[in-house]
């Protein structure tokens, strides 16, 4: 059995697919403005562990999506400001902004490869841009259960309305994220643009286009005031995951999302709210979050410019194979500090696990098959119990070394049958592999 951290509920939980013997699998992908950083690949490869265990270590069948943000503030505010939205044709605005993020997703899409996630794992890979019909209908939903409204050419989502709803039929807003919504206060709003809301909790569904900005067009019908209107702008950010899941998966709600847990509030909050106000129902069964990678005791952030990419820890000598060794190994909902000695630690232990592999191979010292095995379910135990990587990295680990020096003729005494055994050891090695991602 798998037991997963269940953030809504705030406990381990036993696992349990929709369907069985198959996995629906939705984790929040990248905004493609920039280069993602390590903090932001943490969450990518926690998502690849994950899916490889269900995979690989479980044997379900998966389904996994992955998201592209292609159309937000930073992606159109980036794009117009490198200059690439300047024509006023509103057209040539949308290629220049496909363009622009295209560029981007091409550099994600390589980071990934590097730290051996690959595009055949996923499902799908959807654009935001491909996907604009979609949220146009689930706002439409949104504002004809009334809870929505149009404000100054933006669509807005009526939170208090939708917590008095939640408490009624005894759930609340802020539950994923434990906030108590009772509590928060309204907090006058930082921004260049200028909103007209109800409410300082409310988030956009909608939002009005700037001048020289790309844009869509919008047919909404707003039935209590009886009037059909245009509206010229483009989805807000938490809408698009939202009527991604629903178009793509079989079964809703899917079984599980993952993400930072930066994400829990709101942007995923809000994916709930959206998909009960606009659907009926919740969009995910399970919610699993990693936490944050830290610099010098700090979150990394792009914000506090305390970040790397990938390329960079590679100008410092690290190799991908090694940064991704370092995060599978470590627990994926502790926060773990990122430095040149952490990575050069994690980079050492795979060096001994590779020597000490091939002196068991050069050797032909491979161990039986029921000592192969006990450490498998060892292994495969750990794993089981949250994904718990550091106490089946240690048990493997352990169990190479043990192994490593015993001698191919006191292995032969307990066991006539070395090529046999060789075949376990094999297939043990191959099964880490499969999981952690990383050549042994």
């Amino acid at each position: 059995m798998l037991y997963l951290f269940d953030s809504r509920k705030k406990e381990k939980v036993e696992f349990i697919p929709v369907k069985e013997g198959e996995v629906s699998f939705y984790s929040c992908g990248p905004t493609v403005y920039d280069r993602v950083h390590i903090g932001n690949l943490r969450a990518f490869i926690f998502s690849d562990l994950l899916y490889r265990w269900l995979k690989n270590g479980c044997g379900y069948s998966v389904q996994w999506v992955m998201n592209i943000t292609d159309v937000d503030d930073k992606t159109i505010q980036k794009s117009c400001f490198s200059g690439m939205c300047k024509d006023s044709s509103n057209l040539s605005r949308l290629s220049s902004l496909s363009s622009f993020t295209k560029g981007y997703s091409d550099l994600f899409f390589k980071d990934l490869a590097k730290v051996s996630i690959v595009k055949s794992s996923f499902f799908s890979l959807p654009k935001a841009t491909d996907y604009i019909e979609e949220m146009k209908t689930l706002i439409q939903n949104i504002l004809d259960n009334d809870f929505a409204y149009i404000s100054d050419g933006s669509v807005y989502f009526d939170v208090l309305r939708y917590s008095e709803y939640a408490k009624k039929n005894g759930f609340e807003y802020g539950q994923l994220g434990h906030v108590d919504f009772d509590k928060m206060e309204e907090t006058k709003r930082v921004s260049t643009d200028s909103f007209d809301t109800r409410s300082d909790f409310d988030f956009v569904l909608w939002k009005a286009k700037k001048e020289g900005e790309p844009f869509w067009s919008f047919d909404i019908v707003d039935k209590k005031n009886g009037e059909s209107v245009c509206l010229y702008g483009r989805p807000g950010w938490h809408i698009e995951c939202s009527a991604m899941e629903k178009a793509l998966f079989n079964t809703f709600p899917f079984d599980i999302h993952s993400g930072g847990v930066d994400l829990c509030f709101p942007h995923h909050e809000d994916e709930i709210a959206q998909s009960r106000a606009g659907y009926g129902k919740d969009p995910a069964r399970y919610w699993v979050h990693n936490e944050h990678l830290m610099i010098d005791g700090k979150k990394m952030s792009k914000s506090l410019g305390n970040f790397y990419t990938l390329e960079d820890l590679e100008k410092k000598g690290f190799s991908p194979e090694v940064v991704r060794f370092f995060l599978v190994i470590n627990n994926y909902g502790k926060k773990i500090n990122l430095s040149d000695e952490s990575l050069s630690g994690a980079g050492k232990m795979l060096e001994r696990l590779r020597k000490n592999i091939k002196k068991i191979i050069d050797f032909s010292g491979y161990p039986s098959v029921d000592l192969c095995e006990k450490s498998k379910k060892k292994f495969e135990k750990a794993m089981n119990d949250n994904l718990n990587s550091p106490i089946a990295i240690a048990e493997f680990f352990g169990f190479i070394k043990k192994m490593s020096k015993v001698s191919s003729l006191e292995l032969a005494v307990e066991s006539d049958y070395i090529e046999t055994n060789k075949k376990k050891f094999d297939e043990y090695i191959l099964f880490v592999e499969s999981v952690f991602g990383v050549k042994l």
